[in-house]
């Protein structure tokens, strides 16, 4: 468990780990399903954003899609990362696009049903967008650097509450990641101060060269 350069994760138990599912779904700007028909479409190149950074888990399971799909329909398939504000600009910048189709969103919890919460975002979360269909599921854990002096979980809290205000955790601000950062310090008691990322990939980074001793994020970017 403590070898260098793996971060040492702990999963929810079975009955915590349903109420923190991701749930990524491939989103399209809403379009009357007759002009894409009509269209022939595709006839160009498609483009899906990804509200997150590259390396990610959202940014990996992108770049399968845009894969599949060129694979399919014999079209090219870009893949932008719009990173920020817990996936809202990337989200605002498919929102704003013409929508005629060609310019999709990796979205989900984070991004539409989470954004709903914020006012002023410059468009609709839910109304701006038709879904598509659902991409994968996965899980939150949390991760703690290898660089941090204990051998499991419960030695972790240990170690956080006689250290309080002295450790770092790592999340994207305003999305699930950092609520169940602040959950978890509620439930034990600690005291960690949480430090706001564009995505996972770089607080992963970030633990692995013990800046930060602990890490929210899914289990497959960990």
């Amino acid at each position: 468990m403590t070898t260098a350069g793996k971060i040492r994760v702990q999963g929810h138990g079975p009955q915590q780990r349903g109420s923190w599912f991701l749930l990524l779904a491939l989103i399209a700007i809403a379009l009357p399903c007759h002009a894409s028909r009509a269209a022939g479409y595709p006839e160009r190149t498609i483009k899906i954003v990804v509200p997150f950074p590259a390396g990610g888990p959202t940014d990996v399971a992108a770049r399968m899609i845009a894969q599949a799909i060129a694979t399919k329909f014999g079209k090219g398939v870009i893949v932008e990362n719009h990173p920020g504000a817990g996936g809202r600009i990337g989200a605002k910048v498919v929102a704003s696009a013409t929508p005629d189709g060609y310019t999709l969103l990796l979205g989900g919890t984070n991004v539409n049903a989470i954004g709903a919460i914020y006012s002023d975002l410059g468009f609709d979360p839910v109304k701006s967008f038709a879904p598509i269909g659902v991409v994968c599921v996965d899980s939150l854990a949390i991760a703690i650097s290898p660089r941090v002096p204990v051998d499991n979980f419960e030695e972790f809290i240990h170690y956080a509450k006689e250290h309080p205000g002295q450790l770092k955790y790592g999340a994207s601000p305003g999305i699930y990641t950092q609520f169940a950062g602040e959950y978890f310090k509620l439930k034990t008691g600690t005291d960690i101060l949480f430090v706001p990322y564009k995505g996972g990939a770089p607080a992963v980074t970030d633990a692995l060269g013990g800046h930060i001793e602990m890490v929210v994020n899914n289990k497959s970017n960990l």
